[in-house]
């Protein structure tokens, strides 16, 4: 069960060095894995909320192709997915300096340790969500799909060394189902 996003869709402009890879969706307890231009992508972190409503996760690869093809392969067959691109340069390492996420909690409070010269990136997705404010990074994205399911996040350039930085996302309405992750690499 995969899912392709082509360079319609993804709308990169500028230049860049990685690729940080938000993927959120509804139904699938996992997802299998991510390629960008037929190569893999490393998972950094994922998690589900428990029920198989919904399930988030962040990939990295070094890629700078100017109009990639993002394919997302999921662990079950996805009713609806969000998939959110962070076209960066200057990354020292595709390893994740610190990975955090949380489900249940509403706000989604995320303790994250940062690098200076770094980014840290957050987002998720909420059944019965209606919007998402977020505190720690600045939002990029907030859509409500199917009427009620809410998929949301952000990236913040850390000048400074944080132990941690509190990233914080508060879902409005309902609000149940929710899970959020988050990582932050140099």
């Amino acid at each position: 069960d995969g899912t392709t996003f082509t360079s319609n869709n993804v709308a990169l402009t500028g230049s860049w060095t990685h690729l940080i890879i938000l993927v959120s969706a509804r139904n699938p307890t996992s997802v299998s894995g991510v390629t960008v231009e037929g190569n893999a992508a490393t998972a950094v972190v994922s998690a589900n909320d428990g029920t198989a409503a919904c399930v988030s996760a962040i990939y990295i690869i070094e890629n700078s192709t100017a109009t990639p093809d993002i394919v997302v392969t999921w662990g079950a067959s996805a009713t609806t997915c969000h998939v959110q691109v962070f076209a960066v340069t200057g990354l020292q390492s595709t390893t994740a300096v610190a990975t955090v996420n949380t489900g249940t909690a509403n706000p989604s409070v995320l303790s994250l340790n940062t690098s200076a010269g770094g980014i840290a990136v957050a987002g998720g997705v909420c059944l019965n969500a209606t919007s998402c404010s977020w505190s720690g990074v600045t939002e990029t994205h907030d859509s409500v799909r199917e009427s009620y399911f809410n998929f949301s996040g952000g990236y913040a350039l850390t000048a400074a060394a944080e132990s941690p930085r509190t990233i914080t996302g508060t879902w409005s309405g309902l609000a149940n189902y929710r899970i959020t992750v988050s990582a932050s690499f140099r």
